[in-house]
């Protein structure tokens, strides 16, 4: 699940500083997984700004994320992760793992109460999603977003199971230990979250990649409160407008789904090249201009290395994003 920032120190003064180096490191590893491409940067901040130190892109021998795991998709994981780690200095560096959001479930769940353990939580999230008629198995993560009049309310992340312990064992093969395991667009909405909801507008952010698109609708709060992905059909041409059609349509339910519901704010980014055309026709059809966002800008030689981001956008989300 996505670590919650932190609203204040609690700390006592002598920790403040150690605490504050572990939570705002100097360096961060994002790692992307995809189907057929495994994407990781390192990325380094200090007084002057964040800068790339290096970026790897790799490509998979054979493509992981469809139908049933196997040896062979394990085997090649760990060829692909044994060369990008090479330049993982053996120093304690936060790594986190970014995951297709077509390979996750997301859900919000308007309780009465919240059960008061972890494993209370997702064992009501299972039955839910049994009674739902869930057509995999699902290894899910909950977080508490708050309350809305008399509902508490429950994020569910739900990602499959057999993929996801490959991608466990994969990485402890390897020897890299992840500081967060997560879909792809929980990484992204918090990269993006301030520009997201500027002047508290509540908002969608659409994200397109070369192989997946999703769509994350949040409230005037900045809290998530719905969320989905699915994995791209590349051999259609007329694709980008169905994609749009269907985001149009998640919109405009979610609107009319509670008196409270409204979209201020439309957002696009990605690894694709595709981005500026999903944002014209989402102009066009939602009569709203939408803005693209991409965290190119802040880095302080972004001119030099704007080339080397083309596919790296979700890693480096991934690492900017906690």
């Amino acid at each position: 699940m996505a670590i919650p920032h932190l609203k204040k120190s609690i700390a006592l003064p002598s920790w403040i500083s150690r605490l504050s180096a572990r939570l705002n490191p100097a360096a961060v590893v994002g790692i992307a997984l995809g189907r057929a491409r495994v994407t990781a940067v390192r990325v380094s901040s200090d007084q002057h700004g964040r800068r790339l130190d290096w970026l790897h892109s790799v490509e998979l021998s054979h493509p992981l994320f469809h139908g049933a795991p196997t040896p062979t998709h394990k085997a090649e994981l760990i060829r692909v992760l044994t060369e990008i780690s090479v330049d993982i200095q053996r120093v304690y560096v936060p790594i986190h793992v970014a995951l297709p959001d077509a390979l996750a479930r997301f859900s919000v769940f308007e309780l009465e109460a919240i059960p008061k353990t972890v494993k209370q939580r997702n064992d009501l999230v299972r039955l839910r999603a049994k009674e739902s008629s869930a057509d995999m198995a699902l290894a899910w993560m909950t977080q508490p977003i708050g309350s809305e009049e008399k509902h508490q309310l429950l994020f569910a992340q739900g990602m499959e199971t057999a993929w996801l312990r490959l991608v466990h064992e994969a990485l402890e093969e390897v020897g890299i230990v992840p500081w967060s395991i997560n879909s792809a667009l929980c990484y992204r909405f918090n990269c993006f979250h301030d520009a997201l909801h500027a002047g508290d507008k509540s908002g969608a952010l659409v994200s397109i990649d070369s192989e997946y698109w999703s769509l994350v609708l949040s409230d005037a709060m900045g809290r998530l409160r719905y969320a989905r992905g699915r994995w791209r059909r590349a051999t259609e041409t007329d694709e980008i407008d169905e994609i749009a059609v269907d985001v149009q349509r998640a919109i405009h339910a979610y609107i009319h789904s509670g008196s409270r519901r409204t979209v201020g704010r439309i957002c696009v980014t990605g690894d694709a090249p595709d981005v500026s055309a999903l944002a014209s026709e989402l102009d066009r059809r939602l009569q709203e201009r939408c803005v693209v966002l991409s965290d190119e800008n802040s880095f302080t030689d972004s001119e030099a290395i704007s080339g080397k981001l083309l596919r790296a956008s979700l890693a480096l989300a991934a690492a900017a994003s906690v």
